[in-house]
């Protein structure tokens, strides 16, 4: 039996008429640019998310660097977030000129709240919570400090399309929210893709034009900026295919609680099902022991798997400081990620977990 980690080419396909027509609509209203789909997108998204406002962008790091951009922070203010995630969460960082203060994990692989007041100075200007694997961070109690302190709130919701904080959608809990639609995401794009949230009008009428070079108009500039736009192309594939994300999180949440109930003794960790979240499983990632050695066996075994991320950003050649984050290290050596998508069934889950059962049978 073969268990790919994800099917994108049957994802795409399964719908490919939809493409299709989708493509010839372009081609024959020709508005490639901005759109109609980008407006009807981000209106979408908006009525999705529960926020006045979406902005749709060419990616996820595009996302972060404009509400970074907008918020005009003086060059080396403080930026909190992790360093487990995608490097785009802290490359925005240093990319505005801000100074980058990891904040170590808990064992749900998001944010420690418990560990980020320690780190607040009297630079620290924003916190960029990362919904890892499409599990909410604590927003509710992060938002609690950084109130106190006059902090802004990044919700990198990057991996948590649909995913809920206490009935709440991710992405409108906060100041901004910032997510992708890379094609492995449970939303994704024939391409890139990306889109904030937020509630602030004075952001939506700076981030239309920031955006789009600075453009108010075609022939005017009010200042300096780049081409961050969204295709319309890539918005109508976006479109057709955020119709059925309840579906495809219904069917990745059934997946993950059949991993969960037969690997939970197996393994060190699982992911934890909360009653006050719901995570969409963008990824399925557990902790365990010999994690190298596993994940060759099931390789041997037709069993795809990933490592989301094995070298976190704070042991990259880019980062040049010692940083004290013994759960994140020690996390990274543990993290193996099992295939999770909507075309899995029953059966091939069970043959992970038996294969893994059997694997610590002689480990």
């Amino acid at each position: 039996m073969r268990v790919k980690f994800h099917n994108i080419v049957k994802e795409n396909t399964s719908i490919s008429n939809i493409l299709h027509q989708n493509l010839k609509k372009n081609i024959n209203h020709g508005q490639f640019i901005l759109g109609p789909e980008v407006k009807k997108l981000e209106i979408l998204f908006s009525k999705l998310i529960g926020v006045k406002y979406s902005i749709a962008v060419s990616n996820g790091t595009s996302a972060l660097y404009l509400v970074l951009k907008y918020l005009k922070l003086k060059k080396d203010d403080e930026v909190i977030t992790v360093s487990n995630s995608y490097i785009s969460s802290t490359s925005v960082i240093a990319l505005n000129n801000l100074k980058i203060k990891f904040v170590d994990v808990s064992e749900d692989l998001n944010i420690d709240v418990k560990k980020i007041e320690n780190k607040i100075t009297s630079k620290t200007k924003v916190i960029i919570a990362v919904h890892l694997t499409g599990n909410p961070a604590k927003i509710d109690e992060i938002k609690k400090i950084a109130k106190k302190r006059k902090i802004f709130v990044i919700e990198d919701a990057a991996q948590a399309i649909g995913a809920k904080l206490k009935n709440k959608m991710v992405g409108g809990l906060a100041d901004f929210g910032c997510f992708s639609f890379h094609p492995l995401k449970n939303v994704g794009a024939l391409g890139d893709g990306g889109i904030i949230t937020t509630n602030n009008k004075k952001f939506y009428n700076w981030a239309l034009m920031a955006r789009n070079n600075g453009h108010p108009n075609r022939d005017e500039c009010n200042f300096w900026s780049l081409n961050l736009r969204m295709d319309n192309l890539q918005a109508s594939f976006i479109i057709s295919k955020l119709k059925k994300i309840k579906f495809v999180n219904k069917k990745r949440i059934k997946f993950a609680k059949l991993y969960i109930k037969n690997l939970k003794d197996i393994v060190l960790s699982v992911p934890e099902i909360s009653k006050y979240s719901t995570c969409v499983f963008n990824l399925f990632i557990i902790r365990c022991k010999n994690r190298n050695k596993l994940q060759k066996y099931l390789e041997k075994n037709n069993i795809e798997t990933k490592i989301h991320y094995p070298k976190p950003v704070h042991r990259m050649n880019v980062w040049r400081k010692k940083s004290y984050l013994p759960n994140t290290d020690k996390y990274a050596k543990e993290i193996l990620s099992l295939p999770i998508n909507q075309f899995l069934d029953v059966k091939k889950i069970m043959y992970v977990c038996k294969k893994i059962k059997d694997f610590y049978k002689t480990n």
